[in-house]
């Protein structure tokens, strides 16, 4: 008497096409908060800085980026930074019109760090070892004044 078959299980997707699919996920996501870092910011600045720097910069810092450790195609990823670059100047557009990045980036204020004279000038006055500082911690009398009046308050009684 003949067998009957029976039909092996279909798997809809292989173990390949689940690496696949996991890594397009895992790099779409890593794109979508790329583009959000430099969309977001409300001054425009890192959005003109991208448009500014022109796409074969943004393509150089896009490979940095992407191609260490993932193991992907170097046109593929050149084609997706042309591609981002392309969005990254159309809203630049959108929110500053036809107003060269350059522009935007000459009226940002940049805010320097303190210089070595202007650390040593506040720390003399927190530490009250200049004259500035001590009339700064302890009044214009220095700290003798300061010590005869905290002697000379009367002291309330305690209860018991």
């Amino acid at each position: 008497m003949p067998r009957k078959r029976t039909a092996l299980p279909q798997f809809t997707v292989s173990t390949h096409a689940t690496l696949r699919d996991d890594t397009t996920t895992l790099l779409m996501a890593q794109i979508d908060v790329v583009v959000r870092m430099v969309c977001a910011y409300a001054d425009g600045v890192m959005l003109s800085e991208v448009v500014a720097g022109g796409p074969a910069h943004w393509r150089v810092i896009f490979g940095r980026a992407f191609r260490a450790g993932k193991g992907l195609p170097a046109h593929s990823l050149d084609d997706l930074a042309d591609n981002l670059f392309l969005f990254f100047s159309s809203v630049h557009i959108w929110k500053h019109g036809h107003q060269v990045p350059r522009v935007i980036l000459d009226a940002v204020e940049e805010v320097m760090p303190p210089t070595q004279k202007e650390i040593a000038a506040a720390w003399e006055i927190d530490s009250a070892s200049s004259e500035d500082g001590r009339r700064y911690m302890y009044g214009p009398g220095g700290p003798e004044q300061a010590l005869k009046e905290l002697r000379d308050m009367p002291v309330s009684p305690t209860k018991q």
